[in-house]
């Protein structure tokens, strides 16, 4: 299985402006391209905050689809925001990344997206647990906002393709390096 960290960043390293969530500087190419990631992956895991902020979009990408990809949410009280009426393909968790990932593998999910926010970045790159990224830079700089990860951590990376997704959007692929 192929775990893919995927992120829309500023210049200046924020997955967010300050006191607001989710990305509202992606462009409409990195939506585009989100969309995709997200369909040709298996599943896709996010904290409570980012599942939030792209929820509608979610439902409506799992409603359509004829898949067995899952929607995992990472929350301290997944009981809280179980739901009847979303579709089957979203899941509410408090497991560990390492437990999650593992439960991803024996359900045969070829490759997993990790979503956001910076906690669950920073959580699964702490353990090792991500082979791949693919950050997206927007030319805008914040000064503030949520950073992509929350708290320390160290990955060394090789970059292994580049593109551009407008005149001023450039998409970075990154291999882990162990």
């Amino acid at each position: 299985m192929r775990v893919v960290g995927i992120a829309t960043i500023s210049v200046d390293g924020r997955i967010t402006p300050p006191g607001e969530e989710g990305t509202p500087f992606s462009s409409p190419e990195t939506r585009q391209n989100f969309v995709s990631e997200i369909r040709s992956a298996g599943a896709t895991v996010s904290g409570r905050r980012t599942y939030d902020g792209v929820k509608q979009m979610m439902i409506a990408m799992l409603s359509q689809a004829n898949t067995d990809a899952v929607s995992v949410v990472l929350t301290r009280d997944p009981q809280k925001h179980r739901d009847p009426s979303l579709p089957k393909q979203i899941e509410f968790t408090d497991r560990s990344p390492r437990e999650l990932i593992q439960d991803l593998d024996r359900r045969g999910m070829k490759r997993v997206l990790i979503a956001g926010g910076g906690e669950i970045y920073a959580a699964f790159a702490a353990e090792s647990l991500i082979d791949e990224w693919i950050v997206v830079i927007e030319p805008i700089l914040l000064g503030g906002g949520r950073p992509l990860f929350a708290f320390e951590t160290e990955q060394q990376l090789r970059l292994v393709a580049s593109s551009r997704l407008n005149d001023s959007t450039m998409l970075l692929r990154y291999e882990v390096l162990r």
